[in-house]
């Protein structure tokens, strides 16, 4: 094939262009620019264009990840077949320039039989000034990009799991039901107990279930420069199934199947049981997979056929795998000091917890009191609290010291209620030496705690949690820290840290929200359901300006002092504004793909009708539902923007939910949403979104502003309701550029 190496380089480059976030410098754009009127009038000299357009791409860290990436999908295919390369009559029609007509090409096939259309498509695209906007519209880059992600699917490689007999020889047949007991010897009547071998490894797919999704194998590519095999913890748990050696180490080759670890696992009862496999790496969860299996009293015995399929397994929660090289390092930088993994038992309604700290060791697994009717009852009781506190303060900003002692009493009552029927094997600890060898926290403050949502709704406010004993909230009997603004947020540097007194004194950094940083990743998924095809980013790829639209409801009588205080975060040229406040505008804004948001912000009133379903209303009160932003197809996959949902109730749901607008906004591709667990009132959230947005363009984490934010609400104006808001997305999650100095 003629100009094959020509060929195959200029559709890569293009291919990475295309998948580039970040935008190029002018001196790129320059050297592109001049290397593109080379290519169109002197092909000939390819190799000394070639040199030149490598330089750019191997100094630029992003372009040159996608390039090899890219180069190495292809390394089986001997050559691009045709059918995925640029035809005449295609540039004619897709390489235009905004509204303008279709551009003019320097050369014809007539004019050198070796010009081919991939080579004037190069040369175009690439003088054009404006070549990853261009390169979008070249249909042939997505036809290939659609077939490499085809092609990708057969080098994926999954969690496998399958039950073994006690002595490795037998693989249970996926359509055999497991047994409690099997028959002693050849006597009929007397049985013994039976165990299994639950084998577990990550390669090709065998086993239970289907190969339904893969391991987030990019995730890991910068830990394989320097490693040939990663260890992994594979770690397995149960409600009714127990487990020997419930966590082991499993090495995983940069390309091939792993070696199997083995769990002995001895069933306690018959009937459906669910055992589930979590898959961590630096602290970080993976991927979590569940099998359903259904045990028989006695080996041989037939299972009921509504028993069926006896052996099942699906993924519930999987992180992303699509990140780019920056976001990469962050998370090779940024293991996670605690994760909290949920489940929930399928047949008797239990919530459990796991818990795994940064080197993926086991800290223990507990089941909560909890059930989604007793979870749905505390959720109430918590929120009923944070919205008495916030009626409390209307009106203002903040208050006295005993307005403040009165309300930080009463919600760490609730949250330590919380805290006690969530959490109980923590509480027994309450922070201290663990006796038991399990459960065994000790965190620093401003620590990242990592949840996989609790239930199929997120929600849950993890920030009200209370770890130290309180009693009931009674004035003039429970007091305030007197040292709270000046001692650490360790539990030990409070001065009624373990005295008779401790009891009777609420101090504010016993709020998880006060002393940890915590992420809720949107994450979970439904059983036998294809998972989002996007990234949960840790980057906003913005550009300056910043593009900020915001979604207003105009009969609050704070939205223009609002808006004005809004436009003094920064000058036009770093941050610019859209102000929708109708349907009529929200609707195009959302699909306007040429100026797509980096921050979404809903300074709405929100709420839910007699059935449950949630809404916000914009404009002059038209209200706005999942169901119009479904049928608006509203997709955020390229160019993921930070939803801020500073409306009331935007977070406040509980499992009896069935829509979720949290859930559909991450689903729809955004970086991460931030809700709100009540109502709140129009003076809190203007002065602590403000607080918000002034650090978060500063570049700093959406994490580390949410909580700064509180900080500043609780310290300088003595107002707890700073723990009404709640993250849902990486706390890493940060601007490409910065806004703000």
């Amino acid at each position: 094939m003629t100009n094959l190496s020509i060929t195959n380089t200029l559709m890569i480059i293009l291919l990475a262009l295309r998948r580039l976030k970040n935008p190029l410098s002018e001196d790129e754009l320059d050297t592109l620019r001049n290397e593109g009127f080379a290519l169109e009038t002197s092909p000939e000299y390819w190799e000394d264009i070639e040199e030149t357009l490598m330089t750019i791409v191997e100094e630029n860290e992003e372009l040159n990840w996608h390039f090899q990436t890219i180069k190495k999908e292809l390394e089986l295919v001997e050559k691009i077949p045709t059918e995925f390369l640029p035809t005449w009559e295609e540039l004619e029609t897709e390489l235009t320039y905004g509204d303008s007509e279709p551009v003019t090409f320097g050369v014809e096939p007539d004019d050198n039989p070796d010009i081919t259309p991939t080579i004037v498509a190069a040369s175009t695209i690439l003088k054009s000034g404006n070549p990853t906007q261009l390169v979008l519209n070249l249909s042939s880059l997505e036809r290939l990009q659609f077939a490499l992600d085809e092609f990708s699917i057969t080098k994926s490689r999954y969690i496998n799991t399958g039950f073994y007999t006690t002595d490795n020889t037998y693989l249970i047949d996926t359509d055999e039901p497991l047994a409690l007991q099997k028959p002693l010897g050849n006597i009929s009547h007397n049985f013994s107990s039976v165990s299994y071998i639950l084998k577990v490894n990550v390669g090709d797919f065998w086993g239970i279930g289907s190969a339904e999704k893969s391991i987030p194998e990019q995730l890991l590519l910068p830990f394989y420069e320097k490693e040939e095999s990663l260890e992994m913890d594979v770690v397995v748990n149960s409600f009714d199934v127990r487990v020997d050696s419930p966590q082991q180490k499993l090495q995983l080759p940069k390309n091939d199947n792993s070696d199997f670890v083995d769990f002995r696992i001895f069933l306690t009862r018959t009937g459906r049981q669910t055992i589930d496999i979590d898959l961590l790496f630096h602290g970080h969860l993976l991927q979590s997979k569940r099998i359903e299996i259904y045990v028989v009293q006695h080996s041989g015995d037939v299972a009921p056929e509504s028993a069926f399929p006896v052996q099942d397994a699906y993924i519930t929660w999987t992180r992303s795998a699509t990140l780019n090289p920056d976001e990469l390092k962050m998370f090779k930088e940024k293991p996670r000091r605690l994760t909290i993994v949920t489940e929930r038992d399928i047949d008797y309604n239990r919530i459990g917890l796991r818990f795994y700290d940064t080197t993926g060791k086991d800290l223990g697994c507990q089941h909560s009191r909890l059930t989604d009717d007793s979870l749905t009852q505390m959720l109430a009781a918590l929120r009923t609290q944070l919205v008495k506190s916030m009626n409390a303060y209307a009106g203002t900003i903040g208050s006295t010291e005993g307005v403040l002692t009165k309300h930080l009493g009463q919600l760490a009552a609730v949250g330590r209620k919380f805290y006690l029927a969530l959490l109980p094997g923590l509480a027994k600890q309450e922070n201290r030496v663990d006796r038991s060898g399990k459960l065994k926290v000790d965190l620093e403050p401003e620590t990242i705690i990592q949840v996989a949502p609790l239930s199929s709704q997120l929600g849950v406010p993890w920030e009200l949690l209370y770890e130290r004993k309180i009693e009931k909230y009674r004035e003039g009997r429970i007091t305030l820290c007197p040292t709270w603004k000046e001692h650490g947020s360790k539990p030990e540097d409070c001065p009624s840290y373990g005295t008779e007194e401790e009891a009777r004194v609420v101090c504010p950094h016993s709020f998880w929200g006060y002393r940890y940083i915590i992420e809720q990743l949107p994450c979970k998924i439904t059983p036998h359901t294809s998972a989002p095809q996007h990234s949960l980013p840790l980057l906003i790829r913005n550009q300056l300006p910043l593009q900020f639209k915001a979604i207003v409801f105009n009969d609050f009588k704070q939205l223009n002092n609002h808006w004005e205080k809004l436009h003094t975060l920064a000058s036009e040229n770093l941050l610019k504004f859209l102000r929708i406040d109708s349907l009529d505008k929200l609707q195009p804004a959302l699909s306007d793909s040429n100026n797509p948001a980096d921050i979404l912000y809903f300074y709405t009133h929100g709420g839910s009708d007699d059935f449950g379903t949630p809404y916000l209303e914009v404009g002059d009160g038209e209200q706005i539902e999942l169901i119009d932003l479904d049928a608006w197809n509203v997709n955020f996959k390229e160019h993921q923007p930070l939803v801020v949902l500073n409306a009331c109730d935007s977070a406040d749901y509980t499992p009896d939910n069935f829509e979720n607008l949290l859930q559909f906004f991450c689903d729809r591709g955004a970086a991460g949403v931030i809700g709100t667990q009540c109502e709140v009132k129009e003076k809190l959230a203007d002065a602590f979104i403000l607080n918000f947005f002034q650090s978060f363009l500063q570049q700093k984490p959406a994490g580390e502003a949410l909580f700064q934010s509180r900080q500043i609400l609780l310290k300088e104006h003595l107002d707890p309701r700073g723990l009404t808001y709640s993250l849902f997305a990486s706390a890493d999650v940060k601007l490409a550029q910065k806004v703000i100095e």
